[in-house]
């Protein structure tokens, strides 16, 4: 008798591990024609990873608070995201961490009118003069647009206060109160 190869698993053919491939290719295809890949940015381009590139990122980070991109140039508030003008204390107080580092890094100035003393002194009268819950703590979430109490997410708080959102806005004045 000669040995006989035992038929195994990855000789025969895998008609679910082929679909699988096919679902991947096609889905890669649909994806990179929604969005297509990007080309290497800052930090994939840099020969070193120093002061430059990281300052470099920081810019880039910066275009997010733009008025009218990330800020609501009426009010001087910040969305928490692109198209969606709401915001929680979480996120005024990675806005004022983001405008103290912005000055820091030289790409705004302490004055004018989207100078550091200008977004902050928005942002603070909003906190002197916002509107607060029942319990005498802010609302869960704010309209940038009008700095308004925003009830459709609001409404959905199931406690008093968020304590995450409330530290990291603690963090930041802080920082601030330092800065």
């Amino acid at each position: 008798p000669t040995n006989q190869p035992n038929p195994s698993a990855t000789n025969k053919p895998n008609a679910l591990s082929d679909l699988g491939k096919i679902i991947n290719i096609v889905a890669t295809g649909v994806t990179d024609v929604i969005a297509p890949p990007k080309g290497p940015g800052v930090i994939e381009l840099a020969q070193t990873i120093d002061k430059n590139v990281w300052t470099a990122v920081g810019a880039n980070a910066w275009n997010y608070f733009q008025p009218d991109v990330g800020v609501d140039s009426s009010t001087g508030l910040p969305s928490a995201g692109l198209g969606w003008p709401f915001f929680t204390d979480w996120d005024l107080g990675v806005y004022i961490q983001a405008v103290i580092d912005a000055q820091k890094l030289h790409l705004i100035d302490e004055t004018g009118d989207w100078g550091s003393n200008a977004r902050l002194d928005k942002v603070l009268t909003f906190l002197e003069t916002r509107e607060l819950n029942n319990y005498g703590y802010p609302f869960w979430f704010y309209n940038a647009t009008d700095g308004k109490n925003y009830p459709a997410h609001s409404d959905l708080a199931t406690a008093p206060v968020d304590g995450a959102d409330t530290g990291r806005l603690f963090v930041a004045l802080n920082n601030l109160r330092v800065f």
